[in-house]
């Protein structure tokens, strides 16, 4: 991608509250803006607990990953992403691998 060209990217959200959801939905999108990127679309697996993870949602958004339908997922907190760090860690390496980045809201300051 050359530097000219604006970053497309997702957000994936969970929570099992549409209050949650909301929140996050709505700092990803602040983050989203004042970054300059262009939201191409939504990953939110909604009513799902902590602990879960491998989720419907979870899953296209890796399924999209391979095709380069973004460049970045957004998520409020690196644990909304996944729970299991090392499991985490793998799958931000797989993204990585494939050129694309992973940002969280709460710890990659503007």
């Amino acid at each position: 991608m050359k530097n000219s060209e604006t970053k497309r990217c997702v957000i994936y959200a969970r929570g099992k509250t549409s209050k949650n959801l909301n929140e996050q939905l709505e700092r990803c999108k602040k983050y989203i803006s004042a970054k300059g990127y262009a939201c191409v679309g939504e990953y939110i697996d909604t009513g799902v607990i902590h602990s879960a993870n491998n989720t419907e949602k979870f899953e296209k958004m890796l399924t999209d990953s391979k095709t380069r339908k973004y460049d970045v997922v957004i998520a409020y907190k690196a644990d909304r992403f996944y729970c299991n760090i090392p499991e985490r860690f793998m799958f931000m390496a797989k993204l990585a691998c494939a050129g694309l980045d992973f940002y969280n809201v709460t710890e990659n300051s503007l």
